[in-house]
C-alpha cells in the first residue's frame, strides 16, 4: 500500500459515496503552527496571527474564518500574493457534499513564507476563533509541494508486486488496470488519461467492488467535467483506503515545475473542490 505522512487527527465525518460507507481519519499535511507561539486576536475575518523567524526564513500563520457562502475569503489570496513568491492557485470555494450544522464553521489555518504555502481546513463550533485541532475537525488541506516523493508519487504507480491484474472497463468507457495481491487483500485500478494519472488503491478484505465504485466515481466526474483541475498541464488523482484511514488528493502543475495539492477528507468534496481551482495571476 501506498506510504503516508505521519498527522494524527480527529475527523469526525462520514465518507458516503457509491458503496463505500465508513468514517475515519485521514492524512494530511504536517502542521506548522509552533508549539510555543503566542495568539493574537486581529480582526473578524483574520482571527489568529502567529509569526515565528529564524536567520534564514520567515512564515506566517493567520487563521481565516470561511463566510456561510463557503467562498475562500479574498484575504488569504492578499496573504499569499504579499508573502510568497510562488505562483499562486487556489480553490474559489469549498464544494462539500454535505452542509455544515448551523453551529459550525469553516476555517483556513494558513501558514506562508517565501518559498512555499499551506493550509489547513477545519471545521470549529461558530464563534470559537480556535485553530487547535484538539477543538476543530480537520476536514482537508492544500499546500505547495517541491517534491512528488513526499506524497508518494510516482511510488503508488508501481505494482510490481501485484500477484494478478487484468482489464477493466468503467463506467464512462475508460479502460483501466485492476491489480490484485491475493496475500496483503489489497487491490488497485489505475488509468491514464493524457497527463493525468489516476489511483484506487484498497487494502484489506474482497474490496473489488468498493475499488471499482471509486473508480467509477472518478472516471465519471473526468467524463463529466474534464481535467479536474481546470488549465492544469498534468497531474494525479489518489484515492487510498486502508482501513479506516483515507487519503483522496488531487496533485497538478501548470508549468512541470511547480506543484500544488489538496486533499479533502471524502472523495467526492476532494473532485468537486479541486475543481473550482484558479491560477491567480
Amino acid at each position: 500500500m501506498c506510504g503516508r505522512k505521519n498527522f494524527a487527527v480527529v475527523v469526525a465525518v462520514c465518507i458516503s459515496f457509491s458503496t463505500l460507507v465508513g468514517c475515519g481519519n485521514f492524512t494530511t499535511r504536517q502542521s506548522t503552527i509552533p508549539t510555543n507561539a503566542v495568539n493574537t486576536v486581529a480582526n473578524q475575518t483574520d482571527v489568529i496571527a502567529e509569526v515565528t523567524a529564524t536567520a534564514s526564513t520567515a512564515s506566517t500563520t493567520h487563521t481565516y474564518t470561511v463566510p456561510d457562502s463557503l467562498q475562500v475569503p479574498n484575504a488569504v489570496q492578499k496573504e499569499i500574493k504579499d508573502h510568497c513568491k510562488v505562483p499562486l492557485s487556489l480553490p474559489t470555494v469549498f464544494d462539500l457534499d454535505s452542509p455544515l450544522p448551523n453551529n459550525q464553521q469553516l476555517a483556513i489555518d494558513l501558514d506562508v513564507s517565501m518559498n512555499q504555502y499551506g493550509m489547513d481546513f477545519i471545521d470549529r463550533p461558530k464563534g470559537s476563533n480556535t485553530s487547535q485541532y484538539a477543538m476543530a475537525n480537520l476536514v482537508g488541506d492544500m499546500e505547495t509541494v517541491s517534491d512528488l516523493s513526499s506524497l508518494y508519487i510516482p511510488n503508488c504507480f508501481n505494482m510490481s508486486g501485484f500477484s494478478a491484474h487484468k482489464s477493466v472497463t468503467l463506467s464512462d468507457k475508460t479502460i483501466a488496470t485492476y491489480y490484485e495481491d491475493s496475500k496483503t487483500h489489497e487491490d488497485a485500478i489505475i488509468w491514464k488519461n493524457h497527463r493525468w494519472r489516476y489511483i484506487v488503491d484498497v487494502m484489506g478484505g474482497d474490496y473489488e467492488k468498493e475499488t471499482v465504485g471509486m473508480a467509477n466515481t472518478v472516471a465519471s466526474f473526468v467524463s463529466k467535467h474534464g481535467t479536474i483541475v481546470p488549465n492544469a498541464t498534468q497531474g494525479y488523482v489518489q484515492a487510498l483506503w486502508a482501513g479506516n484511514s483515507p487519503v483522496f488528493r488531487v496533485t497538478w502543475t501548470y508549468n512541470d515545475k511547480q506543484w500544488y495539492s489538496l486533499s479533502m477528507n471524502t472523495l467526492i468534496a476532494t473532485l468537486n473542490t479541486a475543481h473550482t481551482v484558479t491560477r491567480v495571476s
